[in-house]
């Protein structure tokens, strides 16, 4: 993004910025005019910056991102939750859930025909069926540019995770990768 203003002091603060955000994580730099020696190095060492950053910090694939454990995930299992009463004192199913080609694909599992543990466990079943069924695998992005450049540049994550149990949402690179967001 293209920011031409002047500060306080009346001095020009003209800039490329960029932000890239991945995972939760947002990096945010800005390369100054005046810094890089005028507009067009400015914009040229910002480009160099995103795409740096974007060959190190892919787009999560669906897949990935159907099996991403969310904070509040009580299951174990992403796209398995316990549905209650309504005064949420009773447990009374465990729900298999994913969405999947703009449908939200359900199959509740009663606790009191089943029993806790083993509709939890039907929950858990029915949800690795539906990874299995809604294999479509394609990049998590905003535009269509975006996850044309993902795919050309990362297509061996597409073909990733045949295995859903043992699939992370996080290849090792991304966990272990520590990457200095600003500048200086």
């Amino acid at each position: 993004m293209r920011l031409d203003a002047s500060g306080r002091s009346g001095i020009p603060g003209n800039l490329w910025l960029v932000n890239v955000k991945r995972q939760g994580r947002l990096f945010h730099r800005s390369f100054f005019d005046n810094a890089y020696g005028g507009r067009d190095s400015a914009f040229t060492m910002a480009v160099a910056y995103r795409d740096a950053l974007l060959r190190i910090f892919p787009p999560l694939t669906q897949l990935q991102q159907r099996v991403k454990i969310r904070s509040n995930n009580k299951s174990g299992m992403a796209g398995v939750s316990a549905r209650y009463d309504d005064n949420r004192r009773r447990l009374k199913a465990w729900v298999a859930t994913m969405d999947a080609s703009g449908v939200t694909h359900q199959k509740y599992f009663s606790v009191k025909e089943h029993g806790e543990e083993k509709a939890k466990e039907l929950a858990i079943a029915a949800r690795k069926e539906l990874l299995t069924l809604y294999r479509d695998n394609k990049f998590v992005t905003v535009n269509a540019n975006a996850t044309q450049a993902a795919e050309s540049a990362f297509p061996a994550l597409l073909n990733e995770g045949a295995n859903q149990e043992g699939i992370s949402p996080l290849s090792p690179m991304l966990r272990t990768t520590r990457m200095r967001t600003r500048p200086g």
